[in-house]
């Protein structure tokens, strides 16, 4: 089941019950197709990273990752990346 994460975010664990947190879905439920990223860690003593997927337009997707450790900071980091990328398009 989902558990609470980070500034209102809700954690889903794809790993087996019994097993090592190392694969999780995060994501924002306030908004319906808001921000949701996959969250995996390689080892015990990796530090995951989550990835993430930003539809711009038709044809056009932003990917990028980030440190787990930053899921608190989500909303910052997600309009700021998608911001700055805005800033490179030709109209």
């Amino acid at each position: 089941g989902e558990v609470n994460g980070p500034d209102g975010l809700k954690v889903l664990r794809l790993s087996a019950l019994g097993s090592a947190k190392t694969d999780q879905i995060v994501f924002d439920p306030a908004r319906r197709n808001g921000f949701i990223a996959r969250c995996r860690s390689t080892g015990p003593a990796a530090q995951p990273v989550c990835h993430r997927a930003v539809v711009l337009s038709s044809g056009l997707e932003l990917r990028y990752r980030f440190s787990e450790a930053l899921l608190g900071d989500w909303r910052k980091i997600d309009n700021s990346i998608v911001r700055k990328v805005a800033g490179f398009r030709i109209y």
